[in-house]
Order: structure tokens, then sequence, then C-alpha cells
């Protein structure tokens, strides 16, 4: 087989030596008529067609239009070496068409085996007739399928080499016919072996049928059928090796199919694999049973994830119960003793239910049988904060059941601070006791944090995982910052209005009457500090509302949109159009009523009041943000009816309990997020309320003398009521 290839890559390169010598020379012409050489190595196709050319996927190429330079003669040395590369490289030792089989036959000798069946056939052809038969046309049937298999896995390794190693031969469309041709051989040579032992075995056969036919006629028909069968065999496998490198016949389609189908089959998981053929053996049932098959499919994958997901679980449980062990004794007895543990406290806080029957005995007397039900257990889940245990309630059971439990469930659990909440159909216990990471001591920046315009949100702080903070006011319209005096809580508004330098429209007023925020006075529109109830305030308030409604119909006008935040940031700044924040520090100034002296005092409050919540009701889509921070936080200082609608709130320290609630609207649980548990000396640290969760977090400080430095020379954006004018006049 190593001489036979050497011989054929002799050819190639003879060939390339003869077209290289017959090179026209520059400048002369070629005579029209002069006969183009022909390789002995490239068989031409036996169609007339035009060869197409080969795309680098297996499909059918585009024939090349023939001209005078499209001949051998004409090829480049370099197209040459590379066509004999090609070559080289698919037939060598281990590629894939070698290993589908190309070059080689199955081995042995089958007509040395029909052979000796008809030695013995004739020796006693009446009796062995039958039994010679049935051997023959098993041995020529198995060898006929194994070539046919052959035949057919070689074209599909043929396929995978000329899509790959040839692919940049079929670029050069001078060359196309002459490397299609080139191609077709070599997958001819490659199955010609196999072909030529399908024609010997067949040829054997059919030599055993004419002597049978001739010397006994009366046995000869089944021999004469089988020769005739085996005889539509072999030429249906030498058709298909003929034209199966044909490109448009009827092989090469069907081969180039099954090629695609295999590659794809080879980009499957075993699963993807396994899914393919259940659809495939589904597509052949009738519409109603292959309804019912896929009914059938979907239950038993829904069935399997559920065993799946059930092992997966617990599998996290034993993980997670070898740490939870060492700090839950409920955990460590559950482990130990299955549920009973639970059994037992659900009994003990009287959160089981029980009923009585009396059941009448054989012998006339009667027995009460008392049976009781309990909540289950379904989930101990760790999370951040401790533990949570998730259980089926019983029928009419509701949290406020649920909630005169739980002290009689922390004592027997040994964790003072449980919660309860509903979590769809379930109520949840949360121990609430994990230590809480603190955060650190101070956060020192000498520039402020810049607000950031893509997402709507203000740098804050840090809390104790190193996490940063930040409030985002985008869809957002109020939020509550409170804490006693010396907190913090002013010292740390300060460096996030800092940070909305050119980037919003400021409103401050402080109801202290001091110089806090006079660092940023120069980007404010308002700046009213001088704390009187009959100041400024609410003139500046009423000229707000105006803009609100004034930016909502420009909004609309500018965009066809309602909403600020869904305008994209880009073309806010085109358009001029800048959230708008209303700072009232201090706000219990205007809203405790106790603080206000006189109906004119009174009426301004009222007043203040009402625009305040026309602002946190109605400003989320014109984007205005109010801010309300008091050194008083109680109900008469922050209104429920305006708090509620604040879902931003930031707590520093409080004293007590019912002062942080009227901030935080709930109690975290007790521990450090307490804002009473924060320190004296914890200036700017506070607990920031996100939906149902808390965060301990320390805020930024930038020295207010750093500020003005940052911001000298800065003014406020351009007015937002003229904007809003301008894009409503067009």
């Amino acid at each position: 087989m190593a001489k036979k290839d050497d011989d054929f890559l002799a050819e190639l390169r003879a060939r390339r030596a003869r077209i290289q010598n017959q090179q026209p020379v520059q400048g002369q012409e070629r005579d029209e008529a002069e006969t183009e050489p022909q390789d002995e190595c490239v068989r031409p196709a036996p169609t007339p067609e035009p060869a197409p050319q080969l795309p680098q996927q297996v499909k059918d190429p585009q024939p090349a239009e023939p001209g005078p330079d499209t001949g051998p003669a004409d090829q480049p040395e370099a197209w040459s070496v590379r066509l004999t590369d090609a070559t080289a490289n698919a037939i060598r030792a281990g590629s894939p068409m070698r290993a589908a089989g190309g070059w080689s036959d199955l081995g042995g000798d089958v007509t040395a085996t029909v052979r000796d069946l008809e030695s013995r056939l004739f020796t006693a052809p009446e009796q062995m007739s039958a039994a010679a038969h049935a051997a023959c046309e098993k041995i020529a049937c198995v060898v006929l399928d194994k070539l046919e298999a052959r035949v057919e896995a070689v074209a599909l390794a043929w396929f995978s080499v000329i899509e790959t190693d040839w692919a940049p031969l079929f670029a050069e469309a001078r060359f196309v016919d002459v490397t299609w041709q080139s191609a077709s051989y070599l997958l001819n040579q490659a199955l010609r072996p196999a072909t030529a032992q399908a024609q010997s075995v067949v040829d054997a056969v059919g030599g055993l049928a004419g002597r049978m036919a001739t010397a006994h006629p009366d046995l000869a028909d089944p021999w004469k059928a089988l020769a005739r069968d085996l005889r539509g065999r072999h030429a249906t496998i030498a058709d298909t090796a003929e034209e199966t490198g044909q490109p448009g016949s009827a092989a090469h389609v069907h081969a180039r199919a099954r090629a695609q189908a295999h590659a794809r089959l080879a980009a499957m998981s075993s699963e993807e694999r396994r899914r393919a053929a259940r659809e495939a053996v589904i597509r052949r049932m009738s519409p109603k049973d292959a309804a019912a098959a896929r009914a059938a499919d979907t239950a038993a994958e829904d069935e399997t994830k559920e065993k799946a997901a059930a092992a997966a679980a617990v599998t996290e449980w034993r993980t997670v119960a070898a740490d939870l062990t060492q700090r839950y004794p409920l955990v460590r007895s559950i482990i130990a003793r299955g549920h009973r543990p639970v059994i037992e406290l659900l009994r003990t806080a009287g959160l089981g239910k029980k009923s009585a029957i009396t059941r009448k005995n054989s012998d006339g007397s009667t027995t009460k049988v008392v049976s009781e039900e309990l909540p289950t257990l379904a989930v101990i889940g760790e999370v951040e904060d401790g533990i949570e245990l998730e259980f089926d309630p019983l029928p009419g059971q509701s949290v406020a059941t649920w909630q005169t439990a739980l002290g009689v469930l922390g004592v027997e659990l040994g964790c003072p601070s449980l919660t309860v909440m509903q979590r769809g159909q379930r109520i949840v216990i949360a121990t609430n006791d994990a230590p809480v990471p603190l955060p650190p001591a101070s956060l020192i920046r000498p520039m402020p944090v810049p607000y950031d315009p893509i997402r709507g949100r203000s740098y804050l702080g840090q809390n104790g995982r190193g996490d940063d903070i930040w409030i985002t006011w985008r869809e957002k319209a109020g939020a509550v910052v409170g804490g006693t005096p010396g907190s913090g809580k002013t010292g740390s508004l300060l460096p996030l209005l800092a940070g909305l330098a050119g980037q919003a429209e400021v409103h401050i007023f402080d109801g202290k009457g001091e110089h806090d925020y006079d660092p940023v006075a120069g980007i404010c529109r308002t700046f009213d500090i001088s704390g009187e109830v009959d100041g400024p305030c609410a003139d500046a308030l009423a000229r707000i509302e105006e803009l609100r409604r004034a930016r909502s119909a420009a909004i609309y006008a500018a965009t066809g949109g309602q909403n600020f935040w869904s305008i994209p940031p880009d073309v806010r700044e085109k358009l001029n159009l800048y959230p708008v924040f209303i700072v009232m520090d201090e706000c219990q100034t205007w809203l405790d009523k106790k603080e206000l002296s006189g109906k004119d005092e009174l009426a301004i409050g009222a007043d203040v009041e009402r625009l305040l919540r026309r602002f946190v009701k109605k400003g989320r889509s014109a984007g205005m943000m109010t801010i309300l921070a008091t050194q008083k936080p109680e109900v008469e200082s922050l209104p429920g009816a305006i708090r509620d609608m604040c879902t931003i709130k930031v707590c520093y320290q409080t004293t007590t309990d019912a002062q942080a609630k009227t901030v935080l609207a709930a109690l975290p649980p007790a521990g450090p997020l307490r804002p009473t548990e924060i320190a004296d000396g914890e200036f700017g640290r506070c607990v920031v309320k996100s939906g149902k969760s808390f965060d301990l977090v320390q805020s930024v400080f930038v020295d207010p003398k750093d500020i003005t430095a940052a911001l000298s020379g800065m003014n406020p954006v351009p007015d937002q009521m003229t904007v809003a004018r301008g894009l409503i006049s067009g």
C-alpha cells in the first residue's frame, strides 16, 4: 500500500513538472488549438456537466466559467504544490479517509469460501442446495452490508476533507474544474478496493448460479434469484461510489445531507442526541400518539427534575448542617432525632390543633380518640443574618397567629431576635442572629463623588462587607433622613449634594438658619437658610410646583413620553433636562404644628405640607426628588402620609426605637442594625432601608473646605422652568 501511495504522489509531482515546463513565455501568444496536457491522476468526471466549485461549507459550489486561461497548463506552481500537498494529506496513514476504510477492502478471500461451498454442493446437489444457498446468501449479504457501510463512511470523511484541507484550492476560480476532478478522482480511488471486492463476491456467486443452471436446471431458480439480488446491490454500491463525487447527483446530495447531519450530531451533547432520537421516533407516530408521547416525556422529565432537586437539596442540607449544628441546638437535635424536636417546639408554642372523635367498640363501649395537627417544617435555609425556618402552616393560621408565638419560640430556640413573615403560602421564622459586619469607622474622601446620571444614583458610603452603597433616585420621588443632633446627618448629606454639581437643579431650605450648606450654595437654584417659617420657602415651593406641572408638559411635548427617567441620558442632556432635588433640612420647622404659632404660620405650614405631599406623590415621573431631613424624628415632624411615600429611608443614631421607626417605618431586628445601637462617636454611621432589608453603612465625609474648593466657579444648571417653557413652545 505504501508503494501505491508513493506512485500516486509521484504522478502528481510529475504532472506539476510538466505544467511548469509548458508554461507559455511572457508575451508569447498561445495557440488556440493547443491541446491541454492531461494529468494521469485527474480522472475526468463521467458527466459532461461542468464541475462546480467547492465552498467553505458542505454545499454544492458554483460552477466556474470556462475560458482560455482555465486549463491545467496555466496552473501556477503554488497552486499545484497545494494540490499535491492536500492529496498527500488525504491519503496519508491516519487521515480521516484512511480511518474510514479508504484504499482498502475487508480483507480475507470471500470468493474462496464460495468456491468451497460450490465443491461441497456439487457432491450432493439435491441434499446440499438449500443449505448451500442459505450459507452463500448470508456470506454475500454480510460482506455487501459491510462494504456499503464502508462506502458511506469514506464518503463522509471525504466531505470532511474537502471542506477543510481542500477549501483554499477551490478559492482559485480558474482551477475549479480541475480541482473538483482531482477531488472526485481521490474519492473514486479511495473506494475502488471496496467496489472491487463487492464485484468479486457478486461474480463468484453469479458464476456458481450459472453452473447450477447448466448442471441442475431444476435447482437453479433460487440461485438465479440470489444472483439477481446481489447484482442489484452491487450496482447500487458501485453507482454510489461513482456518483458521490459528482455534484448534483442524487448520491452526492444524499451523502452531503448525511455529512451535515453527522456534523450536527457530533456537535450535540449526549442529552441533545437522546432528545433528537426521541423526536425522530415521535415524528413517525400519529398526531394523537405523538401528543400522548410528548405529554408522557414531559411528565417523566418533570419527575426526574424533582428527584434531582430533592437530591441536591439533601446534599446542600448536609453540607450546610455541618456548620449550623455548631450554632443552633435545634439543627443539632434534628440531625440526631429527626423531626421530633420540631414537633415538641411547635406543640410548646401552641401552634398545633387538636381534635377528638368518639369511636364505638365492638362490646358497646366507646373510646375517645384525640389527634393533633401541626405545621410542617419545609426548609431550613442559611441566610446572611442567620437562618430561616420555612413552615407550611395549618389552614387558618396567619402571620398574626405566629407572631403571638414568637416569645415562646424565641425562648425555646435561644434567639430573642426572631421575626416572622409570609412568603407565598409559607410562614418564615428568621433568627436574625448572625453577626452584622461593621462598616469602617470613618470614610473620608478628598473630593465629592459625582452623581451617576446613567443609573440615576448618588454615592453614600460603604457597608461592613466593603460594598459601595449608592442611593438610587431613579424612579423614586422622596427620601427621609433622620438622626439625633451631631450624628452626622448634615455632614453626610453635604458631599452627596456636592456630587450633584452640573448634574441637577438643587433647591435647599435649611430650617436651622445656619451656614452648614454654604459650600454648595453656588450650585443651587434656591438657597434659603433663613430658618423662618414665613421666609421664602412657601413661595419657592409654589414655584417648584409650577415647575413640576410645566416639566410634565415639556417632557410630553419634546419626547412624546410622560416619564423623565424613560428619556435616555444623552437625550436629556441635549434637551437641557436635569433632575430636580428639593432638600428640606430640619423639615419640622414647617411640618411640626407644635412649633408653629399663629394662624399665619399654621397656614404656611399647611401649604408646605400640602406641596411636599404632592411632590412625593407626583414628582417621580417629572424627575423630581424631595429629601426630608430632621434631627427630631417624631411623628409630628414627619407626617406618616409623606414618610410612607418616600421609598428611600436613612436613619442615623437615635435615642429610642420609636424615633428609628418614625424614620424607617419599621424596626430592624434587634442588634447592630438598630439605630439606637450606633455609638455616640460613630459620626456618619447609619441604617439604610431598601425594600424590606436593612444595611449598616458608614457615610462618606468630605471636608467642607474641600467641597468649597471643588465647586469653586461652578453655577447652577440651566433654569429648568425656562427650559420647560422653551420645550413647550417648541
